[in-house]
């Protein structure tokens, strides 16, 4: 027997979604008619899923990570509990990851849950590393402490990471200046010393001979050029 997936209003003006097994539609709405249900539309079963399923939640960045770590530990440094300072991050705080991050955190202390056991249930927020270390901190009653050397930690490590990225990036614009530089020398300059030279009738010395070589190779392969750098890229 066939299941139907439909969307209905109940006789109170509440919104149903359900399911039903019946040999068809009609057999179907005869039974909500006496059941007091008025149908507004057939569902098909992915739509009905889709109904019913939460909204993805965006992984907390880094950004918003080291932000809220900074906040815990200030907080707990100052005396108030792990539930109110998570209470005054929810209310202070400009960013949704970070509010529904904290949330998650306060509804799993509720629940009596410990903070580390909260953050292990979402991997993709919180490290392994980070998840151990708030345990140890539990565990000897240094919870605070520990907050700000993971402050710390995560700190530097953003910084560092930045330095390298900074650090690489300079050189690389050195290196395509410089290439810039080179393929417009073998590419103009040279061609018009050669002409020169050519209508002067002159011995050129051999090194210059082969560099008005280069040169007439450049321009007419340069095509060669951006392919190459491409297949660099990608290999």
């Amino acid at each position: 027997m066939p299941r139907f997936h439909y969307e209905a209003i109940d006789k109170d003006g509440a919104k149903v979604i359900g399911s039903a097994e019946a040999p068809n539609k009609e057999v179907l709405l005869a039974s909500f008619r006496s059941h007091g249900l008025v149908l507004v539309r057939w569902l098909d079963h992915g739509k009905q899923r889709r109904l019913f399923a939460r909204p993805s939640r965006k992984r907390l960045r880094t950004k918003h990570l080291l932000d809220l770590t900074r906040d815990l530990s200030q907080l707990l440094k100052s005396g108030l509990a792990v539930d109110r300072a998570l209470d005054v991050i929810i209310s202070s705080a400009t960013d949704k990851s970070i509010i529904e991050t904290a949330k998650y955190l306060k509804d799993s202390l509720r629940e009596g849950k410990s903070l580390s056991e909260a953050m292990s249930l979402r991997p993709g927020d919180f490290s392994n590393l980070y998840v151990n270390m708030v345990r140890v901190g539990e565990m000897g009653g240094v919870l605070p402490e520990v907050m700000a050397k993971l402050e710390e930690f995560m700190r530097r490590t953003e910084e560092t990471k930045k330095f390298i990225i900074s650090s690489s990036i300079y050189p690389s614009i050195l290196i395509a200046v410089g290439i810039i530089s080179v393929l417009i020398i073998m590419g103009f300059v040279v061609p018009k010393f050669a002409g020169i030279f050519r209508d002067l009738g002159v011995e050129v010395p051999l090194s210059t001979r082969i560099l008005i070589q280069v040169s007439a190779i450049v321009r007419a392969w340069w095509w060669l050029i951006p392919v190459v750098g491409g297949l660099l890229l990608l290999f």
